[in-house]
C-alpha cells in the first residue's frame, strides 16, 4: 500500500481545570482556541498545566485514514496546547480521524473509532492519569498536500476529582466505583461535533489508581461521560480499608470535569435515651445510654471519645472518656446525680480522626420513675394474717397502729441526695379516707379499715394503703360486772353472779322451778374477713339440780358450732370444773363463740369464770 508523509498541525480543545473549584454544583468547559501553527517547546509530559492540557515532546497519536488504517504519528514541534506531528497515510486518503493517545485507540470504521478507557490509572499530583485523557479529531487531507492544518482534538471524556482527608495516611489504591459502565472498551462517533466515548455494556463500573499516595492527596480519574446515581471511593491503606459512600446524583460532561471535594469519612451520630433501674422494686438510680452510629469506615480511623450529660440548668450529670469508639456507651449513675429527674437533657463530645477533632450532640428526656408507697399501718388480724399469731395477740382488739408509718420504694442514695430535695413533698395519712397524723387510733368499729399512705416524688404521687381488719379478736370476757354479758347475745337464764363458787357468768339457773326448763346459752358473734385459727382458754363448772336429780346438766364451750371444752354435773351439789386451752377453726361463716348450759332447772346451771379467744397459729 503506497502511502503518502505529511504533517499535521493540531490544536488542542482541552478541559480547563480550576484548581479552586471544590463543589458539585458547577464545571468548566474547555477553552477552545483558533487554529494556530505551534511553535515547537519543550514539556515532558502530556497533562494538566495549571488550567490548561498541554502536549508534550513525547506524545504519540493514532490517525485513521480512509482505509481505516491505523497510522503512528509522532509529535515534531510542539507548544503548551498546540503542536504538530508527522506520519504517513494511504495514498489518496481525504478525511483522516486522530486520536489521542495513539496506545488507547483500537480500530476504526469510517467516523466511529474505537478507544479503550483504561480501567487501571496512575495519577501525579494535580493532574489526571497520563496517556489517559483520550481526545479525538477530523480534517481533510488534500491529495498531493503534505499538511493538514487547524484540526481540533476534542476530549471525549470526562474528568473527576477528589482528595482524601489529612487523617488517611499511606494510601495504596484507591477506587472510584457506581453503578454504571465508567471505563474499558468504549465507542466515539468522531465526526459529531461534540464526541463522546460511550461504555459498552461489558465495560467496568470502577477504576484504580495504584501507587504510594500521602496524606491529602488529590486525585483525577478520566471516566465516560454522562451521569452516575451516587458514587463510593475505597481507600486501601497500610493499616486499614475504608469506604465512603455518597448517594449524590453527578453529570459528566464530555471534556469538562467535576470537583467532589475532600472526601471526609462520615459522621459519627449519635442518640439517647434514659432507662432508670431499680434493684427490685426500689428505685435506685437512672442510667443513660448513647447510640453511636460508627461508619465501618470512620471507626478505622476514630478514637479519644468525650461524652458529658448536662440537664436544663447546665450541670454535668453523667461522663464518658475513652480511647476508642463502640456502638453504644452506657453511662452510668454517678454519686452526685444517681437518678436523672424528669426533664430533657444534653448529649454533647466529641471524638477524633487522626488529629481532626469531631463533635456528636444528642438530646433525650428522662421517664418519670415508677415506684410503690407501702403503709405501716396494722392491727390484730393484719399480724395473724402475715403468719405472726403471737404478735397479733398482743394488739389490742380494737385498736390500729402505725397509722402515719410508710414506706417509699426509693434508694437512700436518693432520698438522702440533696439535689433531689426540691422533688420529695413527704407522706400524709388517711384512716378511712379522713385525714390523720395519729400513730395509734382505738376504739375502731369491728370491720374492715383503710389507711392510705401517700408520696409524692419527681411529680408523681403514689399511695399504698393497709387494709386493717378489726376481728374483735383477741378477746377476754370479763367476769368481774354485770357489763360483760351485754356485748353478747343470750338465750334463757344468763347473768353475772357473785357466789361461794366465785365471780362467774351464771347460765341456767331456774330459781323456783322444780321442771327441766331448757337449755341457756350465750353467743359472742366476731368480724372475720376469713376463716381464723383460734386458740380457746376457759375455765368453769357445771352445777347438777337440786331436786330434778336424775337429769344431767352439761356445760359447754363451742367455737363455729364446734365443741371445745365441756363439763357434765348430775345431783344435788354436784359440781363438774372443766379448764385449758383448745384450739379450732373459727370460720367466716359462722364466727362465733358460744357458752351453752344444757339444762336449766332448779339451781342446775353453768358458772363460767373465765375465757380468753385469741389467734392461733396459721
Amino acid at each position: 500500500m503506497k502511502t503518502n508523509r505529511f504533517i499535521i498541525a493540531a490544536l488542542f480543545a482541552a478541559a480547563a481545570v480550576s484548581c479552586q473549584k471544590e463543589s458539585f454544583e458547577g464545571s468548566e468547559n474547555p477553552r477552545e482556541t483558533e487554529s494556530a501553527t505551534i511553535v515547537a517547546g519543550e514539556m515532558t509530559k502530556t497533562s494538566l498545566n495549571g488550567s490548561e492540557v498541554h502536549w508534550t515532546s513525547d506524545d504519540v497519536i493514532a490517525v485513521f485514514d480512509n482505509n481505516n488504517y491505523k497510522n503512528q504519528f509522532n509529535i515534531t514541534d510542539v507548544q503548551g496546547s498546540s503542536a504538530s506531528f508527522r506520519g504517513t497515510v494511504t495514498t489518496g486518503t481525504t478525511q483522516i480521524y486522530a486520536v489521542y493517545p495513539h496506545n488507547l485507540a483500537v480500530s476504526a470504521s469510517g467516523s466511529t473509532i474505537s478507544v479503550t478507557i483504561p480501567v487501571d490509572q496512575t495519577s501525579k499530583v494535580g493532574s489526571f492519569a497520563e496517556e489517559h485523557n483520550i481526545s479525538v479529531a477530523k480534517g481533510v487531507k488534500t491529495p498531493g498536500v503534505e499538511a493538514i492544518r487547524n484540526i481540533t482534538f476534542r476530549n471525549v471524556g470526562s474528568y473527576l476529582k477528589f482528595t482524601i482527608p489529612s487523617y488517611i495516611e499511606d494510601a495504596k489504591s484507591v477506587t472510584f466505583s457506581t453503578s454504571r459502565a465508567i471505563a474499558g472498551a468504549a465507542t466515539v462517533d468522531a465526526s459529531a461535533e461534540t464526541p463522546v466515548a460511550v461504555v459498552g455494556e461489558g465495560g467496568s463500573s470502577s477504576i484504580t489508581m495504584t501507587g504510594s499516595y500521602p496524606a491529602g492527596s488529590q486525585f483525577m480519574f478520566v471516566l465516560s461521560s454522562g451521569e452516575i446515581q451516587g458514587f463510593t471511593v475505597t481507600v486501601v491503606t497500610g493499616k486499614a480499608t475504608w469506604s465512603i459512600t455518597r448517594n449524590t446524583v453527578v453529570t459528566f460532561a464530555p471534556g469538562q470535569y467535576r470537583n467532589l471535594g475532600t472526601l471526609e469519612l462520615e459522621q459519627v451520630t449519635a442518640s439517647a435515651s434514659a432507662a432508670h433501674t431499680y434493684s427490685g422494686n426500689t428505685l435506685t438510680g437512672t442510667t443513660v445510654n448513647v447510640a453511636l452510629n460508627v461508619p465501618a469506615a470512620t471507626q478505622q480511623y476514630a478514637s479519644d471519645l468525650e461524652l458529658v450529660v448536662k440537664n436544663a440548668a447546665g450541670t454535668v450529670v453523667r461522663s464518658v472518656s475513652k480511647s476508642t469508639l463502640s456502638a453504644s456507651e452506657a453511662l452510668a449513675a454517678n454519686t452526685d446525680w444517681p437518678y436523672l429527674p424528669q426533664g430533657t437533657y444534653t448529649v454533647s463530645g466529641s471524638y477524633k480522626l487522626g488529629e481532626t477533632v469531631r463533635t456528636i450532640s444528642a438530646n433525650f428526656t428522662s421517664p418519670a420513675p415508677t415506684f410503690a408507697v407501702t403503709s405501716g399501718a396494722y392491727s390484730s388480724y393484719t399480724k395473724y394474717a402475715a403468719g405472726n399469731a403471737s404478735v397479733a395477740n398482743s394488739c389490742n382488739a380494737e385498736t390500729i397502729y402505725n397509722v402515719t408509718s410508710a414506706n417509699v420504694s426509693i434508694a437512700d442514695a436518693i432520698l438522702n441526695n440533696s439535689n433531689y430535695s426540691s422533688l420529695k413533698s413527704g407522706f400524709t395519712y388517711k384512716l378511712d379516707g379522713s385525714a390523720t397524723t395519729s400513730a395509734t387510733v382505738g376504739g375502731q368499729s369491728w370491720g374492715a379499715h383503710t389507711v392510705t399512705a401517700s408520696y409524692t416524688f419527681d411529680g408523681v404521687a403514689k399511695e399504698g394503703s393497709s387494709d386493717c381488719h378489726i376481728t374483735g379478736l383477741p378477746y377476754t370476757l370479763n367476769v368481774s360486772g354485770n357489763d360483760s354479758v351485754s356485748a353478747w347475745a343470750t338465750e334463757g337464764n344468763v347473768a353475772w353472779a357473785n357466789t361461794d363458787r366465785g365471780s362467774a357468768v351464771r347460765v341456767g339457773y331456774a330459781l323456783g322451778s322444780n321442771f327441766n326448763t331448757g337449755e341457756s346459752y350465750m353467743t359472742k358473734t366476731f368480724n372475720l374477713p376469713q376463716n381464723v385459727n383460734v386458740s380457746v382458754t376457759a375455765t368453769g363448772e357445771a352445777r347438777g339440780s337440786r331436786f330434778i336429780v336424775t337429769i344431767s346438766t352439761t356445760a359447754s364451750v363451742k367455737v363455729s358450732g364446734t365443741t371445745l371444752h365441756t363439763a357434765t354435773a348430775k345431783g344435788k351439789d354436784t359440781y363438774t370444773s372443766f379448764s385449758g386451752t383448745k384450739t379450732a377453726t373459727m370460720t367466716s361463716a359462722s364466727p362465733t363463740v358460744q357458752l351453752h348450759n344444757s339444762n336449766s332447772t332448779n339451781e342446775a346451771c353453768t358458772y363460767f369464770k373465765s375465757l380468753y379467744v385469741g389467734y392461733g397459729n396459721k
